[in-house]
């Protein structure tokens, strides 16, 4: 599964009813993992490592690269899912300044 989102975003139910997909994936015996970004709609108003926490899950952050990104990676659900860090960015602020990541984490090639 790849989002733009975090897919456990508290503002967008269509976020994280796009769980719902992986889940029966993984109850059918497939390997699932998920990469998104820990963008939300609600940008400003969000903490996303402390709302991560929140829910539970062990939450590894990596270092950060020389552009200053971590990631966020965790299992929940039986999921590993792996959120590239755009801190407190909405879900339509991160993209012009991360596609090239985003497309090499879900080993896609850049389309201009």
């Amino acid at each position: 599964m790849a989002l733009p989102q975090m897919p456990q975003d508290p503002a967008s139910g269509a976020a994280r009813t796009a769980q719902t997909a992986p889940e029966m994936a993984r109850d059918g015996g497939f390997e699932v993992r998920a990469l998104g970004t820990t963008a939300t709609e609600r940008g400003e108003k969000a903490e996303p490592l402390a709302y991560l926490r929140s829910l539970g899950p062990d939450v590894h952050v990596t270092p950060a690269t020389h552009s200053g990104r971590r990631e966020f990676r965790f299992t929940q659900c039986s999921i590993a899912y792996t959120l590239v860090d755009t801190g407190k960015l909405r879900v339509s602020g991160w993209r012009p300044r991360l596609p090239r990541r985003a497309d090499r984490r879900s080993g896609r090639a850049r389309v201009a």
